[in-house]
């Protein structure tokens, strides 16, 4: 009974194997209009994340004018430390 089983299930297990290893090599293609609304979509998110860096980029800048600008404040005596 066991052997009979194991009969029927080596065959699938085989097969299920093969059709794996070839479906790794597949090439997957999607339709061109799925492409590019996959496309258009990630030229939008860069977009966004581009908008970001540039904010931190000008805070960034901003804040450090700023702490040279407290620093020279306090070195010239224009600005106590308390």
């Amino acid at each position: 009974m066991i052997c009979d089983i194991l009969r029927t299930l080596i065959p699938m297990f085989i097969l299920l194997k093969t059709n794996v290893a070839e479906i790794k090599h597949t090439p997957t293609v999607f339709p061109l209009s799925e492409q590019q609304e996959i496309a258009d979509y990630l030229d939008k998110k860069c977009a966004e994340i581009d908008g970001f860096k540039a904010k931190l980029t000008k805070k960034r800048e901003t804040l450090t004018e700023l702490r040279l600008s407290i620093i020279s404040e306090v070195v010239a005596g224009k600005r106590k430390v308390i």
